[in-house]
């Protein structure tokens, strides 16, 4: 009888043994990668946003061309009326335990309302236990659906893993109005759709504001674990989008059209209006400025309206042709300019313009030198280029809707120059 006895302890004991001893024999033969230690820090604050805190352990054993893991987060929920909202969600930091940044990149799904971080080096294979600490930000994701309540229902872990967790913990941090008298908390846990399977439980920690979860038994591929806190209204509220969050994509989509658009337009009114035809007439020399123009005014119909210093120049030389003006070298570096004739009502407008700039109250035997004129006869020259393009316009030179095209393409060209560079940014920022 003792002998039975005894040998039913050890088979006891034995199969105590085993059945501790048997996940562990399990990772042994490890054929894909497993979470041996999953935890999740979420902070719930009062604009109805998470900060969200993953510490995960992923082993991979010695299996070969390893790289890294996928972590899969929702960008929108369906609420019971089956309504689809967005739920934006930034990504903060992506380092192992030491803070040490990890390769990844962003994979963006809009069918199934997806992205995807793809945590590892390309370049890069690892092997055994690797450490992962993701810090990211989600928006928009208290309900507000009831009248009386509002309701965080929130996926701890995520239904997308493909891979088993033998550990999840989690502890969930609530504005302190919020507290174990005057919430309700539900668990459900399983395949996405199916009947709640009892894998987890929950405990109020520190100061009644705090939730402790944790799964009961090793999460296998596709399951996860879901909370329900329903707590008064008016404590948080709901989320306010900013501008690019309810119309970034239609920006991202018009940054991309509205080049195409100015080129369309610009083009075409440059071929019905600024195009120099061909011709293939003989080339006549002139000796002669077309029109008698002055420098000045040739120089600006050449230029498209922009003024020139040589212009200016040419200007002044030609005014002391006409006897208005004598110019004396006084050293290889200095010149005077006299004022022979005040009598200035025979000169073109720009003439007149360039005499008053120089002089202030044109006066026969005025003088000044190119000395005098380098403090302050820069800011006249706005002036004198608004002066000669009103007499070019008032004589039909130039077309008055010409600037006003100008300044429209211009305007149009900064900001799709803007967008281009925005679309840029946001490409690699994607691509990162």
């Amino acid at each position: 009888m003792k002998k039975i006895i005894l040998l039913s302890v050890i088979i006891c004991l034995l199969s105590s043994f085993l059945a501790i001893s048997a996940p562990a024999a399990e990772r042994e033969l490890i054929t894909d990668w497993y979470l041996k230690e999953f935890h999740s820090d979420i902070t719930v604050n009062p604009d109805s946003t998470l900060d969200i805190v993953e510490k995960i352990i992923a082993d991979c054993g010695n299996l070969p061309d390893q790289h890294g893991i996928f972590r899969t987060l929702p960008t929108a929920m369906f609420l019971s009326n089956g309504k689809k909202i967005k739920t934006p969600v930034d990504i903060i930091s992506v380092t192992d335990f030491s803070g040490n940044p990890l390769s990844y990149q962003k994979v963006v799904d809009p069918v199934n309302n997806a992205l995807t971080l793809k945590i590892g080096d390309p370049n890069k294979t690892v092997s055994g236990e690797n450490d992962y600490l993701i810090k990211y930000r989600y928006k928009n994701i208290i309900r507000f659906e009831s009248d009386s309540f509002a309701e965080l229902y929130w996926n701890l872990n995520g239904n997308f893993w493909n891979i088993e967790t033998d550990k999840y913990t989690a502890n969930i941090l609530l504005p302190t109005p919020i507290n174990r008298q005057n919430t309700e908390v539900n668990l459900y846990s399983g395949q996405f759709g199916a009947p709640d399977s009892g894998l987890a439980s929950y405990r109020w920690i520190t100061g009644d504001n705090s939730i402790f979860v944790e799964a009961r038994q090793t999460l296998k591929s596709g399951e996860g674990i879901t909370i329900s806190i329903v707590f008064p209204k008016g404590i948080i509220e709901p989320y306010q989008f900013t501008g690019w969050e309810k119309y970034g994509s239609f920006f991202n989509w018009f940054t991309f059209v509205l080049p195409i658009i100015t080129f369309i337009i610009t083009y075409r009114y440059w071929q019905k209006n600024g195009r120099n035809h061909r011709l293939n007439k003989t080339i006549i020399a002139e000796y002669q400025p077309p029109d008698n123009l002055p420098p000045l005014q040739i120089d600006l119909l050449l230029k498209s309206g922009r003024l020139t210093p040589p212009a200016i120049t040419a200007t002044i030389i030609n005014l002391a042709i006409k006897g208005y003006l004598r110019i004396e070298e006084l050293n290889k570096k200095e010149y005077s300019i006299n004022l022979i004739k005040d009598n200035l009502t025979e000169l073109t407008t720009d003439e007149r313009v360039v005499i008053e700039a120089i002089f202030d109250k044109p006066y026969a035997g005025e003088r000044k030198t190119t000395k005098d004129l380098k403090k302050n006869f820069y800011k006249k020259i706005p002036t004198i280029l608004e002066k000669t393009v009103t007499q070019l316009t008032t004589e039909q030179f130039f077309d008055p809707l010409g600037f006003k095209y100008q300044k429209i393409f211009i305007f149009l060209s900064f900001f799709a120059g803007l967008a281009g560079i925005d679309t840029l940014l946001i490409t690699f920022k994607r691509a990162a």
